[in-house]
């Protein structure tokens, strides 16, 4: 299954999974914080959100190579829904930085224009 299951109790999380510090943003008693974890996780699911991630260039798990394989393969390779997921988050991802960059080439071709109509009513003073 997801980490979501593991989250929101529908499955007995691994082992390795420290969920304590995520699940205490959402309160103290576990089983309201978990519906409220999946009230958070549901209302984002769909919609377009800066990714607090978006910035990160590599993320770091500790563990023996067997144990990163081990992790790799239960989350990502067994999980297609994941695979997908991750794919459209990224996908979607590019196209922000796409959207950005145009954004950016626009405002630096009116900046240009500025410029020049600056130097050109001073030049006619």
């Amino acid at each position: 299954m997801t980490l979501l299951f593991s989250f929101i109790g529908k499955q007995k999380p691994a082992k390795w999974l420290y969920r304590d510090f995520i699940l205490g943003y959402f309160g103290k008693k576990l089983s309201s914080v978990q519906k409220g974890y999946q009230k958070f996780v549901n209302a984002l699911v769909f919609e377009e959100y800066d990714s607090p991630l978006e910035q990160v260039v590599s993320s770091t798990l500790l563990g023996s190579a067997d144990f990163i394989a081990s992790i790799y393969q239960q989350e990502v390779e067994g999980n297609r829904f994941a695979v997908r997921h991750w794919a459209i988050r990224r996908i979607t991802t590019c196209r922000r930085v796409a959207q950005k960059i145009e954004k950016d080439k626009r405002l630096k071709q009116k900046i240009n224009r500025l410029e020049k109509q600056i130097y050109m009513s001073r030049m006619k003073t």
